[in-house]
């Protein structure tokens, strides 16, 4: 009977049951991929995701997000995957009428499974206030303005959802006015 080879570091490593700990990976030496391609999908997701807001179809819209979501809101207040979409419901209550509603990916860097998408999002819509969110509840007012996220997207199989979001940026008007919260 033959044995293999094995150098004599190896060999002791195994007889003691112990693996050398493979080095540290520098992220510089992952690989990257075409981001063009991923920036055109997530700009689909984007519009699906839009579309689904603004036919108030939480489960559409809710679609685009990985089970184990973070959302961090621009106040600091941090949403998992249900939390999200309770508030999304909430405010879906809220819209009467979406005047203008979008997303733009602005920047994509991404290895084979992970993408990190920098996204701003703009909308115009006309409100009741149910939830007491620009003040007084019940009352009708025009909001506008836009948002800027990071995102992490992960892949599973062949579909890409958001894993984490982060408002990095916020400017909201309130019939016309600065809003502040």
């Amino acid at each position: 009977m033959s044995l293999p080879m094995l150098s004599p570091l190896i060999l002791a490593f195994t007889l003691a049951g112990t693996a050398p700990t493979p080095p540290p990976v520098d992220p510089a030496q992952v690989p990257r991929v075409d981001t063009r391609d991923l920036k055109k999908l997530f700009q689909r997701e984007h519009h699906r995701l839009a579309a689904a807001f603004d036919h108030k179809d939480i489960d559409g819209y809710m679609a685009h997000y990985a089970a184990g979501l973070t959302f961090k809101d621009f106040d600091g207040s941090s949403r998992d995957f249900q939390a999200e979409k309770a508030f999304t419901k909430k405010f879906m209550s809220c819209v009467e009428k979406v005047k203008e509603h979008g997303h733009k990916v602005q920047r994509v860097s991404a290895t084979r499974n992970e993408a990190h998408v920098k996204t701003l999002e703009g909308w115009s819509f006309e409100i009741v206030d149910r939830i007491s969110m620009f003040g007084q509840e019940g009352k009708r007012h025009t909001i506008s303005g836009e948002e800027t996220y990071d995102e992490t997207w992960v892949k599973n199989g062949n579909e890409w959802k958001v894993r984490a979001t982060t408002v990095t940026a916020r400017k909201v008007l309130v019939d016309g006015k600065p809003f502040k919260k």
